[in-house]
């Protein structure tokens, strides 16, 4: 597997770099839903 060569990254690279920037994305989406969830309940109560 080391014998390929590193002048390009590899699809499994790719995936890789999109599956975290995916992750992050998602979290941050989570993070501000909850936000605004917890604020709507904080303003309406």
């Amino acid at each position: 597997m080391m014998s390929q060569t590193l002048a390009s990254p590899s699809p499994r690279d790719w995936l890789l770099l999109i599956d975290g920037s995916t992750y992050k994305f998602t979290l941050t989406g989570f993070y501000l839903v909850a936000l605004v969830a917890i604020l709507k309940t904080m303003v309406t109560a």
